[in-house]
């Protein structure tokens, strides 16, 4: 082997160590960046849980809350997410609880923005978590399993792989306990 040989396989063999070591602290990262955000929205679960205008609607459903103070494309990964999620579930284990005020604009929208989805519209936020640093209301998800504590869980944009987590967790359920 000719020393520019060697040069080009120690060079491959850095390249390839200082990736590994770039994905490992990226992921570190990202998990101490989720674990972070769980620690922020723990405050959060025992509001939603006495406040939560829960119905017949929701059982062994899958809801995902927000209202029209949630970013645009906040929404529209959550609601991309869940529409390739409902295909693997069902369109019946999906329910879409929103929050916009009652005029023919917010009609329009969310009939064309949720035309796939089951959902409600109730102008009043009051039953939403307040976010401390924006002000505005919290959007999440929450699943009730019959005779079961609910399962919260407030999504964080851009984190595509622990959202799919929560709905393989809720899959999980359905498969187990639902027809």
């Amino acid at each position: 082997m000719s020393s520019n040989d060697s040069l080009k396989m120690i060079a491959f063999l850095l390249i390839l160590v200082l990736t590994g070591c770039y994905r490992t602290n990226k992921v570190e990262g990202s998990y101490i960046r989720y674990n972070d955000h769980l620690l922020e929205n723990l405050e959060y679960i025992p509001f939603v849980l006495s406040n939560m205008k829960r119905n017949n609607d929701m059982e062994k459903k899958l809801v995902y809350r927000y209202s029209d103070a949630i970013c645009e494309k906040c929404v529209s990964e959550d609601l991309e997410l869940l529409d390739s999620f409902q295909n693997v579930i069902g369109r019946n284990h999906v329910f879409i609880y929103t929050s916009f005020p009652e005029n023919r604009n917010n009609k329009l929208r969310l009939r064309s923005e949720l035309s796939g989805f089951t959902y409600k519209n109730d102008a009043d936020v009051s039953d939403m978590p307040i976010d401390k640093i924006t002000g505005t209301p919290k959007r999440y998800f929450v699943f009730y399993p019959t005779n079961h504590q609910p399962i919260i869980y407030f999504p964080l944009r851009g984190n595509k792989n622990l959202t799919f987590d929560y709905f393989n967790l809720v899959r999980s359920y359905l498969l187990e306990n639902c027809e």
